[in-house]
């Protein structure tokens, strides 16, 4: 059987029965069909990742059958990460201990790509930490963010694999330093987690949309949590850091960019409104304002709409409030987005006047209607 056959054979294994017959044939132990099988493996584990650790137990043992190199080594880590990473978010904690301390055994015996070694060593430390394994999990974290951060890290291979979120540097650092921040909270270490996501924020990139919203409700998590300023100025420094790098003349209202930029300005606003600086704080809520447009952007419309209706309602400006309230009504016509929200603050504004009081009934509607819709997808989710 050619190589190539043996390659387009794996490629068609119905995983994991028809694997052990990749181990019992001489021809299919070569770095190239092991690459495939890993491959296989990989979209396999996630798939089902009941059977998926038999699928990477047999890679394992396919390894060891094949000469070794750092490029089979980097692949088979990669499979065993997004496999304990499967499990563990299906619950299987102990299985998925198992293969990260198995993986990062793999990992020190031989030079391996210092992102893909970062990435087990974080997610291992998530994983310790929703277990409560917190001494542990903090040791692993600063192992992450210490590699990722090395100021000359081991190569990457010239024959490395079609590069990916795993092998994205910046991705891989602020997810570090988000995780190492999460466990010092854990830890009650508030200021020292709110230094890390300030870092992450600096390494992500405007592609990391995903990674710098989680930093973002971390940050605003801390804020709300506190009431010393000391705090609330650390938190905004960081949070401000992010404002400058947002152009809001260069944003399309309602596209990813200009959602992620609202969430940045809204965020920096309600800081400044708790620090007392209001004419700050408007002008953020303000251009955060202009960048949502519609049904598709209900949620944070509306968030930031309250926000602002607070801030006018605090300082006795009715006649501007009104007016915001209008064109909410206006922008939000369209589709049953928020409709009992949207009903209520009807209701108030032609009362004829809405006080801090009504603001913060509506915010509360708004804040139940939003956590009965995140039921209601979870049930989808889960129905037959």
């Amino acid at each position: 059987m050619s190589n190539e056959c043996a390659i387009d054979r794996i490629a068609g294994l119905h995983l994991p029965n028809q694997a052990p017959e990749v181990l019992a044939q001489e021809q299919y132990r070569t770095e190239e069909c092991l690459m495939t099988f890993l491959g296989v493996a990989s979209d396999f584990a996630a798939r089902d990742p009941d059977q998926g650790r038999q699928v990477v137990q047999i890679g394992v043992q396919l390894a060891q059958l094949v000469p070794p190199s750092d490029r089979q080594r980097q692949l088979l880590i990669r499979s065993m990460t997004l496999l304990a990473s499967t499990l563990q978010a299906g619950d299987a904690t102990a299985q998925a201990e198992g293969i990260y301390r198995t993986a990062l055994e793999l990992a020190v015996r031989a030079p391996v790509d210092f992102r893909v070694s970062g990435g087990l060593l974080r997610r291992f430390a998530s994983l310790l930490r929703e277990r409560g394994q917190l001494e542990e999990a903090l040791q692993t974290a600063n192992r992450a963010v210490e590699l990722l951060q090395a100021p000359d890290p081991l190569p990457t291979p010239a024959s490395d694999p079609v590069p990916s979120r795993q092998t994205d540097w910046p991705l891989q650092l602020g997810l570090a330093l988000i995780e190492r921040a999460r466990v010092l909270l854990d830890r009650q270490r508030t200021d020292d987690a709110i230094a890390d996501l300030g870092l992450a924020l600096v390494a992500l990139t405007p592609d990391h949309d995903r990674e710098i919203g989680i930093s973002l409700d971390l940050l605003s998590q801390i804020a709300e949590g506190t009431s010393a300023l000391d705090r609330l100025h650390c938190v905004a420094r960081r949070v401000t850091s992010l404002r400058d790098r947002v152009d809001t003349r260069r944003l399309r209202p309602s596209t990813p960019d200009a959602r992620l930029a609202a969430r940045i300005l809204r965020l920096d606003g309600r800081l400044f409104h708790r620090m007392g600086a209001l004419r700050r704080a408007e002008r953020s809520l303000r251009q955060a304002r202009r960048l949502l447009h519609g049904p598709s952007d209900a949620d944070e419309l509306l968030a930031v709409a309250l926000d602002l209706a607070d801030l006018l309602a605090r300082e006795g400006r009715q006649a501007e409030l009104r007016r915001l309230s209008t064109e909410v009504f206006e922008e939000l016509s369209e589709g049953g987005a928020l409709r009992l929200t949207r009903y209520r603050w009807r209701r108030i504004m032609n009362s004829g006047h809405i006080s801090i009081e009504d603001v913060e009934r509506i915010r509360q509607a708004f804040r139940d209607e939003r956590a009965t819709g995140e039921i209601r997808q979870q049930l989808v989710a889960v129905s037959p």
